[in-house]
């Protein structure tokens, strides 16, 4: 759970609002997966080594599961941010264009 705790941690340290405001729906199926998967995981290793009851396919599931939330999560933010950068840059853009058309028509008005 530990390293589950310190990647979920490093994550969340990385999104602000602009990024959470272009995320997928991703986001949260991929929260969904890590949690339930996480909580399944230790109760399958248990059952599967002190209990001698499960087959290790059950364990090794929960952690294609964990890893397949965790990719998930990982990808839908890297993903978010760079749209969040790359509107950032286009409204730069944008404003410069405005500003520099300002400045023409300024320029004509005192000309004239």
């Amino acid at each position: 759970m530990s390293e589950i705790a310190i990647s979920i941690s490093f994550l969340i340290s990385q999104i602000d609002h602009r990024t959470l405001a272009c995320t997928s729906k991703l986001l949260p199926i991929a929260a969904l997966t890590t949690l339930l998967s996480a909580l399944a995981a230790r109760p399958l290793l248990a059952r599967w080594l002190d209990g001698r009851e499960l087959n290790p396919n059950f364990f090794y599931a929960a952690t294609v599961a964990l890893g397949a939330g965790q990719l998930l999560a990982i990808y839908d933010v890297a993903a978010a941010a760079l749209q969040a950068e790359a509107e950032e840059r286009e409204a730069g853009v944008g404003a410069a264009c405005v500003q520099r058309a300002w400045r023409r028509h300024a320029a004509r008005e005192k000309s004239e």
